[in-house]
């Protein structure tokens, strides 16, 4: 799509050239040479000819954009997109009446406002389909920009970790095993110290607190 918005605003520049010459000329206070009107004039044909495929593509694209474009860059898009509409209207108007007339452009603007108002619409055509379609590029290269991804919700409370169980801890909880303690293993004795809420300790230890709980019951005779 830059590639097309790019290519329409340098044809639009490329096609106003003859226009924009002669008006830089005259400025000077120079006018175009007859020896130059054998080629000007099929340039300037050629030219206008372009301008007419630009303007045409330069509609699609402007308008293709605001199709894919919502709130206020949409809004701003389609005012463009008007904007440059009208500008073609008052550029063609005239011509279009001196057809149907069949009278010559300059007697369809005879009136002063009239001359100057189709003289700046053609001299603003140019520049209102460069802007239209910078904007329509602006507003879809946006548009199409990644959205950043969502964050997961932190979570600061961190789980308090286990306190591993001490010796005093296991001596508090063998005695509730009663009807268990003849066969207690580590595994067991891991599985006590669980559900107590304390992390177990080694292996060896585990192994060590089973034969203690075992021993105290046949001393105990439960």
């Amino acid at each position: 799509m830059k590639r097309q918005a790019d290519l329409i605003k340098i044809a639009a520049v490329i096609t106003a050239a003859p226009r924009w010459v002669g008006a830089l000329m005259a400025a000077e206070g120079f006018t175009l040479p007859s020896s130059w009107l054998a080629w000007w004039i099929p340039l300037s044909a050629i030219l206008s000819a372009g301008m007419a495929l630009v303007e045409g593509l330069a509609f699609a694209f402007v308008f293709n954009a605001w199709r894919k474009t919502s709130g206020r860059p949409g809004t701003r898009l389609l005012a463009l997109a008007l904007l440059s509409a009208l500008t073609f209207i008052i550029v063609l108007s005239p011509f279009i009446a001196a057809q149907v007339r069949q009278e010559s452009l300059v007697s369809v603007l005879s009136t002063g406002w009239a001359l100057w108002l189709w003289s700046a619409s053609v001299a603003a055509s140019t520049i209102v389909i460069v802007a239209s379609v910078g904007y329509a590029q602006r507003t879809a290269t946006t548009t199409q920009l990644p959205k950043p991804r969502a964050k997961a919700p932190r979570n600061d409370a961190q789980p308090t970790p286990q306190r591993t169980a001490t010796i005093a801890d296991w001596r508090a909880i063998y005695p509730q095993l009663d009807g268990k303690r003849a066969t207690l293993t580590a595994n067991d004795a891991r599985a006590a110290v669980n559900k107590a809420g304390f992390a177990p300790p080694s292996e060896r230890t585990l192994v060590n607190w089973a034969k203690e709980a075992r021993d105290g019951c046949s001393e105990t005779g439960s």
